[in-house]
């Protein structure tokens, strides 16, 4: 495989913002389902593209969207958005109104440390898409800026919002699957494609949020090889690998260049395997394989899938809630910048593995 070059680099314990211990939970428990959104229009979204018109939707759905926001003034008059709600094509002026108490960033990755920064010094809770910045030391000092302030930071990892994914994490916890030996995710598509970020970037954010969360740990070693197919150090295919403290196991692989849509994640347990199918109606099935050992010779004994019974929610619309619910109650989100920073410190590691073909690297400490 060829080696890739990465992306392109542009309080303590408080009763507020990053700084809030969550009541009786740890850093990764889930989120309250249906929060309380404030009705008053106090969020702006900036950037209005691939992803932030979902954010423009969704904000603007539960009522809390003010100002929409972006410098491609033809895709800023083309948005469908709400009576009321304004359209500004400088962030700046977003930044200085009074009335935004928070901003949701959707611009391209590597805007995200510069703008977030911005935001923060203007006084702004800040939902952040990922990645959280493309740089560890960036990452750092947004998620200290927001600690110093007294601010939310939230990055949108959306698949730790998904039904699925929660009623997973809670089997995982709760012993369903038995003791967990093996993860691994395949996220694969023949789609939109970047010239800014890689593969890696762009697509495996989320599944290393999941991965890390579901397993509440850190891996201690990861390793990372692709390949450049369509411009010249941009990764279109990588696969990455991760040793845990635990003995646990895991695999994550990405492509934009596959010829159908795959978004799976499976669980292998000693009594159970879980499969998290996005792309599939039964979203979230088990497999109660047993292997027995015969004359000390292992044997499969295979057993019907079972379906799992999950919530109908809208991912997006559970994180925007999510979000909204921080702002209210200024406790930590789910996904607050400290999570953030460790999905950030994992992608820094495989990337480095990557540009140097496959060596394997020790994340230390965490």
């Amino acid at each position: 495989m060829t080696v890739n070059k990465g992306p392109k680099a542009s309080q303590k314990a408080t009763d507020q913002g990053q700084g809030t211990k969550r009541q009786g939970t740890s850093l990764l428990s889930q989120p309250q389902p249906e929060p309380h959104p404030a009705a008053e229009r106090l969020v702006a979204v900036i950037g209005t593209g691939y992803w932030g018109k979902n954010l423009v939707r969704t904000f603007d759905g539960l009522g809390v969207l003010g100002v929409v926001c972006d410098s491609d003034r033809s895709r800023l008059e083309a948005i469908e958005v709400s009576p009321g709600v304004r359209r500004c094509p400088a962030p700046e002026e977003v930044l200085n109104d009074p009335e935004i108490r928070a901003v949701a960033i959707a611009t391209p990755a590597a805007t995200h440390f510069d703008m977030s920064l911005a935001a923060l010094n203007a006084g702004k809770d800040v939902l952040v898409e990922k990645p959280l910045a493309l740089r560890v030391e960036d990452g750092k000092k947004i998620t200290s800026l927001a600690q110093r302030q007294g601010r939310i930071l939230m990055v949108g990892h959306i698949l730790r919002y998904h039904p699925a994914v929660r009623r997973l994490k809670e089997m995982v916890d709760g012993g369903d699957l038995g003791k967990v030996e093996y993860v691994y995710s395949n996220r694969l598509n023949i789609g939109k494609l970047r010239t800014e970020e890689n593969i890696l970037w762009s697509f495996a954010p989320h599944d290393v949020s999941v991965v890390v969360g579901l397993l509440g740990e850190m891996p201690a070693t990861v390793s990372c090889q692709g390949g450049d197919y369509l411009s010249k150090g941009i990764s279109d295919v990588t696969v990455s690998q991760f040793a845990f403290p635990s003995g646990v196991r895991a695999h994550i692989f990405v492509s934009w260049l596959h010829p159908f849509k795959e978004q799976r994640l499976v669980v292998v347990g000693s009594e159970s395997m879980a499969v998290f199918d996005d792309t599939a109606q039964n979203k979230l099935v088990t497999y109660p394989h047993k292997v027995k050992w015969k004359n000390r010779v292992p044997t499969a004994v295979k057993a019907e899938a079972k379906l799992v019974e999950i919530e109908n929610t809208e991912p997006l619309k559970a994180e925007c809630r999510h979000f909204l619910e921080s702002l209210e109650t200024r406790a930590a989100p789910l996904t607050d910048g400290q999570e953030g920073l460790r999905v950030l410190k994992v992608l820094d590691a495989c990337q480095r593995s990557l540009g140097e073909n496959g060596t394997v690297i020790s994340l230390g400490a965490d």
